[in-house]
């Protein structure tokens, strides 16, 4: 599938009503739709909530994430999101890479909202050399405050190219994962569709 496809999938969902204001039209306990190979166009980096949003779309990215892995090392010793996003690139360049990260490096890694943010800036400028164009999506964070600051820094300082959904995060029994993904699956779905779609082509002079 190619991006234009993808796009077009999406608007059909978007039109069939699937996608609803609020997010919340996805029944309970219903994952998204089939996974993705990595030939696919737009593809999701990150750590377990940005596997867990990716499994839970209708339309499906190439799942690139790896749970536990941070934008720095941490204490569990994961490769980091870079490191796994980079390994895959070997084989398969898509032409987005959606990102939801930064938890684990403040709760596992006890790193500093300026050491986050470095290396965030690194993992884009290194799709970005690759002609890869990155979306970031805000991580659900309940308690990690450093989360919700990295992740308010990056809305504030790229607004056309980042997703915020996290007024439909839901509830979280550990704290760092929604217990129900499925609207904020939705609510990335919906925003990802309004980024990537087409603008309008400027109308013909009149003779």
């Amino acid at each position: 599938m190619n991006r234009g496809r993808f796009v077009a999938s999406l608007g059909a969902v978007l039109g069939a009503g699937v996608l609803l204001a609020g997010c919340t039209s996805l029944p309970k306990g219903s994952p998204g739709g089939v996974p993705a190979p990595p030939e696919h166009p737009i593809w999701y980096a990150g750590d377990s909530n940005a596997r867990t949003i990716a499994a839970w779309m209708t339309e499906r990215p190439y799942n690139a994430a790896v749970d536990g892995a941070g934008f720095l090392p941490t204490v569990g010793g994961f490769d980091t999101i870079m490191d796994n996003t980079v390994d895959r690139l070997a084989d398969h360049t898509p032409e987005v890479m959606l990102v939801t990260g930064g938890i684990n490096d403040f709760v596992f890694g006890n790193r500093t909202i300026a050491e986050v943010i470095d290396a965030a800036d690194a993992f884009e400028a290194e799709m970005t050399a690759r002609d890869i164009q990155v979306i970031w999506v805000a991580e659900p964070a309940w308690k990690a405050v450093g989360s919700n600051a990295f992740s308010e820094h990056l809305i504030s300082t790229r607004p056309d190219t980042s997703i915020d959904c996290r007024a439909v995060k839901g509830q979280s029994l550990d704290q760092l994962h929604p217990s129900k993904p499925g609207p904020l699956a939705r609510c990335v779905e919906t925003e990802l569709a309004l980024i990537l779609q087409e603008p309008e082509p400027e109308p013909e002079p009149e003779p």
